[in-house]
């Protein structure tokens, strides 16, 4: 497991924290295509808490916590958003996102 190496050369909270960030935006850039709607959603949380991290508004532990919610979001695509109806039917939930982020300006 290379990646399981590399997170354990990393010992502090923030230089794991930085791995699973750019492992996550390496993975929303190659997936967005598919979802465009959900991974925008994940691109967009994981800039914020970047931005908060840089401006020391969290912790190494925090910033690391934050960055690993969003990477298992990505991973497992968890998304709250779309009806419990389409769980299990990925490319109905992507749908879903999509139609609703175009008709959001409308309501």
């Amino acid at each position: 497991m290379l990646l399981k190496k590399k997170f354990e050369e990393h010992s502090s909270p923030a230089a794991r924290a930085d791995l699973i960030a750019s492992r996550t935006s390496k993975t929303i850039n190659e997936k967005m295509g598919e979802d465009p709607a959900f991974y925008k959603k994940f691109s967009k949380m994981l800039e914020e808490v970047i931005e908060q991290y840089s401006q020391r508004r969290l912790s190494d532990a925090e910033f690391l916590k934050s960055v690993t919610d969003i990477m298992e979001s990505v991973r497992d695509k968890k998304d709250s958003d779309a009806p419990k109806e389409l769980f299990g039917n990925e490319n109905a939930q992507a749908f879903y996102r999509q139609s609703k982020e175009i008709l959001k300006p409308i309501f």
